[in-house]
C-alpha cells in the first residue's frame, strides 16, 4: 500500500545537460543585451559630455565659499592687529586653499602670507577694491576690506597662468575648482555663446569661463562604456563558441559552421572597419602607438577582437562540427588556417619593428 502511494507521487524531472545549456544560453543572452545597452547608454553620455564641461553652478558655489572664507580670515587678521604687532601674523594658521593675504598701510605692503602670486605689476591702489585681476602668473579675485586706514586684502587664485609650463608650473585651476585646464578665462566677453559669466557674492560680474574650440570629453564615461562593451564582446564570443549547445544540439555540420563563421566574421569585419562602437575601439586605452596597424586592425582592441574570433571559431569547429565525411586534404587545409593567421600576424609585427628601427 505504501509502495503504491510512493509510485503515484509525481517525481521532479532532472534537466538534461542540453536543457541546462539552453537555460545557460538564455542567461548569457540576457546578460549580453544588458551589457550592450549599458555600453550604448554610457557612450551617449560620453558624446554629450562636452555640453557639461563647464559646471557653472558648482564653480560658483566653490568661489562663494572661498569668498566667505577670505572675509572671515581678514576679520581675524584685523582682530589680531588690534592687540599685536604685524609680525604676529606670521604665526597665523592660513589654510592652503589657494588664497593669499596682504596687509597694506599708507600704500606700503606690511605683510603677505606667501609668494605664490606675482603682484609686481599690480598698482597699489588696485588692492583697495574688490574685483577680478589678471596677474603675470594667475587669474585672481581681490577681496578688500579697510579698517582704520589699514587695508586687509585677500587674493583668491582662480587659475594659474604661467608664461611657460613644466612639471611644476602647470596652468591649471586652483584647488577646489574641479575644472578642466583647457577651459579659458575672459573678462571681456560675458555673454557670448560659449562663455559662462561668474559673479561675486554681491552679484557683480567678475569674469567668464570660456569653453575651448576643441570639445572637452569626460573620459570617465568612455572608460565605463568600454568596460561594458568589452563584457558584451566577451559574452558574444562565449555564445558563438558554444552555439550548438545554446540551441539544444550536440553538434552542427560544416555547412552550418560555414554560414555561422562567415556571418559572424563579416559582421565583426564591418564593425572593425567602421570603428563600431567607436568609444570602445578608438579608446585611448587601446592606442596603436606600439602596434602595427591597418584599416581593420587599427588598435589593440581591434586585434584582440579579431584574435578572440579566431580562437572561438577554432573551439566551435574542433568540438562541435562533424568532419567525418571530409577528406584528409580538407582536414589538413582547415587545420592550416589557424597557424596561417598567426604567421601573418607575426609578419605584420616584424614589418612594423623593421620600419620603427629604420625610422629611429
Amino acid at each position: 500500500m505504501n509502495n503504491a502511494k510512493k509510485n503515484n507521487q509525481p517525481q521532479s524531472a532532472t534537466p538534461s545537460p542540453l536543457e541546462r545549456e539552453l537555460g545557460r544560453g538564455a542567461r548569457f543572452g540576457g546578460a549580453f543585451l544588458f551589457f550592450l545597452l549599458l555600453g550604448i547608454l554610457f557612450s551617449a553620455v560620453y558624446k554629450n559630455s562636452p555640453n557639461r564641461a563647464v559646471n557653472l553652478e558648482r564653480f560658483q558655489v566653490v568661489l562663494s565659499e572661498k569668498e566667505a572664507e577670505a572675509v572671515n580670515t581678514l576679520q581675524n587678521l584685523r582682530e589680531i592687529l588690534q592687540n599685536e604687532p604685524v609680525n604676529a601674523l606670521i604665526n597665523y594658521p592660513f589654510l592652503n586653499r589657494g588664497i593669499s593675504y596682504y596687509v597694506i598701510e599708507n600704500d606700503e605692503l606690511l605683510f603677505w602670507s606667501d609668494n605664490q602670486l606675482d603682484i609686481s605689476e599690480l598698482d597699489m591702489h588696485e588692492f583697495y577694491r574688490s574685483h577680478f585681476v589678471h596677474l603675470p602668473n594667475a587669474y585672481a579675485v581681490i577681496i578688500a576690506r579697510e579698517y582704520e586706514n589699514v587695508h586687509f586684502v585677500a587674493l583668491i587664485t582662480i587659475k594659474y597662468d604661467y608664461p611657460y609650463e613644466n612639471d611644476k608650473l602647470i596652468n591649471r585651476f586652483a584647488q577646489g575648482f574641479d575644472m578642466d585646464r583647457r577651459i579659458g578665462i575672459s573678462a571681456t566677453h560675458p555673454y557670448t555663446k560659449d562663455a559662462f559669466p561668474v559673479r561675486c557674492l554681491n552679484g557683480h560680474y567678475l569674469f567668464s569661463l570660456v569653453k575651448p574650440e576643441t570639445p572637452i570629453f569626460n573620459e570617465f564615461w568612455s572608460r565605463l562604456a568600454s568596460i561594458f562593451y568589452g563584457l558584451a564582446f566577451l559574452l558574444f564570443f562565449i555564445m558563438y563558441a558554444r552555439f550548438p549547445l545554446f540551441i539544444g544540439r550536440k553538434s552542427i555540420n560544416l555547412k552550418t559552421f560555414s554560414m555561422l563563421f562567415f556571418g559572424a566574421g563579416g559582421a565583426l569585419a564591418v564593425l572593425l572597419y567602421f570603428n563600431i562602437p567607436e568609444v570602445f575601439l578608438a579608446n585611448e586605452l587601446f592606442s596603436p602607438f606600439d602596434y602595427s596597424s591597418n584599416v581593420f586592425l587599427s588598435s589593440i582592441a581591434h586585434l584582440t577582437i579579431a584574435t578572440a574570433f579566431v580562437f572561438s571559431s577554432a573551439y566551435l569547429f574542433f568540438f562541435f562540427v562533424k568532419t567525418e565525411k571530409l577528406s584528409m586534404k580538407a582536414h589538413i587545409a582547415l587545420l592550416a588556417l589557424y597557424p596561417l593567421y598567426f604567421i601573418v600576424l607575426v609578419l605584420r609585427v616584424a614589418q612594423f619593428g623593421f620600419r620603427f628601427y629604420h625610422s629611429a
